[in-house]
C-alpha cells in the first residue's frame, strides 16, 4: 500500500448544471421568481386578466399551432410551480387592489355600466336582441325599476275583528 493520496476521479460541480431546470440554451436567464422573459410575460398576463391562451400567444411563438395546441400550450406553462406561484401572487396582488378600488369607487362604477348599457341600446350597428337585452338590463337597475313588480299593502283599519264586529253591530242599531 502506498500513502499517497486518493484522488477524486468526478469534479465536483454545482447542482444546477449537473441537474439543470432547464435545457442548456434555452430559456434565458431567470428573474427573481425563478421565471424566464417569456414565462414572467405569461404569468403577468394571466395575472392581469388575459385567459391563458391569450397569454400564451402574447408570451410564445405560436405559428403552426391550432387552438388546442395554444390551449395545451397555456395550460401546461401555468403548470409549472414557478410560473403558478407568480400567478397566483399576480392574482392575488390585483384582487385586493381591485377590490379597494371598487369599494372607493363604487359610484363610478355603477355610472360607467349604466352609461355602456346606455351606448349599446342606442348603437344601430348592434343586433336587435344585443340593443333590447341593453334595455332589459337597464330597466332591472335598481334605480330605474321598470321591471320590478310593486305590492302596497295598505292598512285601513287596525282594529281586531271582534272590534270591528262590534262597530258593525253599533251602526246598524243606530240605522234601524
Amino acid at each position: 500500500m502506498s500513502d499517497t493520496p486518493i484522488q477524486p476521479s468526478v469534479s465536483v460541480a454545482p447542482i444546477s448544471t449537473v441537474l439543470p431546470f432547464r435545457q442548456p440554451g434555452r430559456g434565458g436567464p431567470l428573474n427573481e421568481h425563478g421565471l424566464s422573459a417569456k414565462e414572467e410575460l405569461f404569468a403577468q398576463s394571466v395575472g392581469g386578466g388575459s385567459t391563458k391562451s391569450d397569454a400564451y400567444r402574447k408570451a410564445y411563438t405560436t405559428s403552426g399551432l391550432n387552438a388546442t395546441g395554444i390551449w395545451h400550450g397555456g395550460y401546461t406553462v401555468a403548470r409549472r410551480p414557478a410560473v403558478a406561484a407568480r400567478i397566483a401572487q399576480l392574482t392575488g396582488e390585483r384582487n385586493v387592489s381591485d377590490a379597494a378600488a371598487l369599494l372607493h369607487d363604487s359610484a363610478r362604477a355603477k355610472s360607467y355600466i349604466v352609461e355602456r348599457l346606455w351606448i349599446e341600446s342606442s348603437d344601430s350597428t348592434n343586433k336587435p336582441a344585443e340593443r333590447l337585452k341593453a334595455l332589459e338590463l337597464l330597466g332591472k337597475l335598481e334605480h330605474v325599476a321598470a321591471f320590478r313588480e310593486r305590492t302596497e299593502t295598505v292598512t285601513i283599519d287596525a282594529r281586531s275583528p271582534v272590534e270591528i264586529q262590534a262597530r258593525i253591530a253599533e251602526l246598524l242599531k243606530q240605522a234601524g
